[in-house]
Order: C-alpha cells, then structure tokens, then sequence
C-alpha cells in the first residue's frame, strides 16, 4: 500500500492537513481579528495605536535628559548668584525648579540633585548645604 504513494502526493498530503490544521486553529484563537481584517477595519485600530504610542513616547522626557535639563538650570542660578548668595536665598531661587522636577521621588536622581548642590553651591557661592537640609527641603517640595 505504501508503495502506490509517491513523495509528490505524500508531501501535497502533508501540506494540505497543515494548511487545514493551523487554520483550524487561526479561527479558534484569533476569531474576532480574522473578521476585522477581512472587514476592512483591523489596519485602522492599528495605525491609531501607533499614534497614540509616539506621541506619548514624544511627551514623555527620557529621565537623564530631564536630570540634565534640571542641573543645567541649578548651575546656572548658582552661577548668577555669586560669591556672597545665602543659603535661603539659594533655595527660593532653586524651589521652582526644583517643584516641577519629577525625578526628585527616585532616590537616584535625588541624590545626584544633592550631591551637585552640595559641591557647586560651596565652589560657586561660598554656601555649604549639608544632605540632612536639602534632604528637608526635597521632603518639603515633595508634599506640596
């Protein structure tokens, strides 16, 4: 019986029951996407999806930009401050910056924040802020 199959119908055969078999399945699984594609409606939702997906990728800051953004600003309002800024002084000039940062709630960014605050506000300004003061003061922006 074996003999009377060539391997021309034998793999026609086997394409056949594969093609059968994994339709079989498309439809069980993926019945919903298979009728919006045939309708003509499956590539809108999509095309929208991306949309909506670059342009929240475009609002959204990339947190290192933003970091950068914020010790840019800082190192300039030390830099315009001068030898003889105190630390009040410093501070309110800083707050608004300071307030509209998001990264101030990661721990990570927080401490570079302090950390640059620390070392340029004493090179530049003559002002030296402890961590405990600008840990206070980030705790204080933080609940505004």
């Amino acid at each position: 019986m074996l003999e009377g199959i060539t391997w021309k119908e034998y793999f026609a055969a086997v394409g056949i029951l594969a093609t059968v078999y994994y339709t079989v399945i498309a439809v069980m699984y993926y019945r919903k996407e298979i009728r919006a594609l045939l309708s003509g409606r499956f590539r809108q939702p999509l095309e929208g999806k991306r949309e909506a997906e670059q342009e929240t990728a475009a609002r959204e800051k990339d947190p290192f930009e933003e970091l950068e953004a914020v010790v840019a600003e800082l190192h300039g309002i030390l830099g315009r401050a001068g030898k003889g800024a105190g630390k009040a002084m410093l501070l309110e000039q800083m707050r608004p910056v300071l307030s509209s940062y998001t990264g101030l709630r990661e721990p990570a960014y927080r401490v570079a924040v302090t950390n640059f605050i620390i070392t340029h506000a004493e090179e530049l300004c003559g002002a030296v802020f402890s961590e405990e003061e600008l840990e206070e003061e980030w705790r204080t922006l933080l609940r505004q």
